[in-house]
């Protein structure tokens, strides 16, 4: 094992909170041949009882992984609380799914003249060994959403997680040995992203490629990947779009949860407050008050609800796209000081497109409005540029609401909800550069599977 390690920072305090191997491409080669090393026979229902071991052990310390979440990742406990309820809904579901998701059966009565026959497909694991890359925005979340599908699917995994937010990883895949999982099933492989993920893709055994990250990452993993399996959940610029509502102030409350929760850093975050000029200057009043409960400080704290972006280089670019805004003539409302990792919550209005901050995915807790004259240019707003993740739409009225369903080219539409609003159990992707395939959720557990056979039956 290398002796070279990564040192894991608190992007609140700057303190070591743990470090990590800096693994070479050697090592990296070791731990895919491990993972093949040997049959993993666990049944499904095994599968099941270890998921059901790991939830019970999770809840149990629930308070120290959303501590471990906050220390490494800046995020506050607000945050990493409900992290980790959403990372056990998970599991409990994956353990549903590992006994039922099996396969399909079909009577033959469904064609004439074979009424007395029954077929049955059969699906199992499949081969070779799955590469899971996750991003440091979620650090139990996006492990989960990937291994526990696999894991109740029977598949080998080799999970390469953030080199920011690597501990809880960690932790979670040593749980999961505690509860009886076999080493070669799932194992970790940490360092530099470029080392790490390079000698895993030029292994032979890996034969599927799961990625959330950025756009541009996610294309260069495409290409390197070639014509495994893959699913790459990557960038997106979420639009709330707000035609018309009788409660501005529920609304208003709404819409910032959707920009500021996680400190605005989630594939779905609101990064485009569309807003129709007659409710403009109502909403924006709203969300100047509600700013009022959005307390930043130290992310261990529990009165804290906006604890840190993931470092001070983050924070510092997202107030320079606020600042460049500024200058092309937004204004900033509310918010904009910066203390080290830490941003304040901004309300920018009067943006438009152009504007690095709504053209680019800004990671931050930042909502920027753009005013526009109908439902036709919110449409035409929230569907400019190349992403297609999810979209949120605030109306009472059922027209404006199908219109805006049907319109719009995003892989889910919330009504009278955010972009980030989704049940752990339903799909979950977009489309064009917002990636491929079914990124996450239980239905993500069909992509560690292959058909194996059909088999018919004379029922008579």
């Amino acid at each position: 094992m290398t002796q070279a390690r990564t040192d894991v920072l608190n992007p609140w305090t700057g303190e070591i909170v743990g470090t990590v191997p800096s693994m070479g491409a050697d090592e990296v080669r070791d731990v895919v041949s491990f993972c093949m090393s040997s049959q993993v026979d666990l049944l499904a229902h095994e599968r099941a009882a270890c998921l059901r071991r790991v939830a019970r052990l999770i809840e149990q310390e629930a308070e120290d992984w959303a501590r471990l979440i906050s220390q490494e990742s800046g995020l506050s406990l607000h945050d990493t609380r409900h992290e980790v309820s959403r990372a056990l809904e998970v599991i409990e579901w994956g353990a549903v799914v590992a006994v039922t998701e099996r396969g399909e059966t079909w009577t033959s009565d469904v064609a004439r003249g074979h009424a007395d026959r029954v077929c049955c497909s059969f699906r199992g694991p499949m081969p070779g060994v799955a590469l899971v890359v996750t991003p440091f925005n979620h650090p139990l979340n996006q492990v989960v959403h990937k291994l526990v599908p696999a894991i109740a699917a029977g598949a080998r995994v080799v999970l390469k997680p953030s080199e920011k937010t690597p501990l809880t990883a960690i932790r979670f895949v040593n749980l999961l040995r505690a509860a009886g999982l076999p080493q070669q099933q799932v194992q970790v492989v940490t360092g530099d992203p470029e080392v790490v993920v390079g000698a895993a893709l030029g292994c032979d055994e890996i034969t599927s490629l799961a990625f959330t990250g950025s756009t541009r990452v996610g294309r260069m993993l495409g290409y390197q990947a070639g014509p495994r399996r893959m699913s790459l959940e990557l960038g997106s610029i979420d639009s709330a779009i707000v035609l018309d509502t009788t409660d501005i102030a529920r609304t208003a409350q709404t819409v910032l949860r959707g920009a500021l929760a996680n400190s605005g850093q989630r594939c779905t975050a609101v990064k485009r407050v569309v807003v129709v000029d007659d409710m403009a200057d109502a909403l924006v009043d709203a969300m100047v008050t509600g700013l009022a409960d959005w307390t930043c400080g130290d992310p261990l704290d529990p009165a804290t609800r906006i604890g840190t972006v993931i470092d001070e280089t983050a924070a510092s670019a997202a107030a320079a796209a606020v600042s460049a805004a500024v200058d092309m003539g937004a204004r900033l409302v509310s918010g904009g000081e910066r203390h080290g990792a830490q941003l304040v919550p901004m309300l920018v209005d009067h943006c438009r497109l152009g504007m690095t901050l709504v053209d680019s995915e800004v990671f931050a807790p930042i909502a920027p409005v753009i005013r526009v004259r109908d439902v036709d240019e919110a449409i035409e707003v929230a569907n400019a540029g190349p992403y297609g993740l999810s979209c949120g739409v605030f109306t009472e009225s059922l027209s404006k609401a199908t219109q805006v369903s049907r319109c719009m080219r995003t892989g889910s539409v919330n009504i009278n909800e955010v972009p980030g609003w989704r049940l752990e159990v339903t799909p979950f992707g977009g489309i064009g550069d917002s990636g491929m395939g079914v990124k996450e959720g239980i239905a993500r557990m069909t992509e560690f599977f292959q058909f194996e056979r059909l088999v018919s039956l004379d029922v008579r």
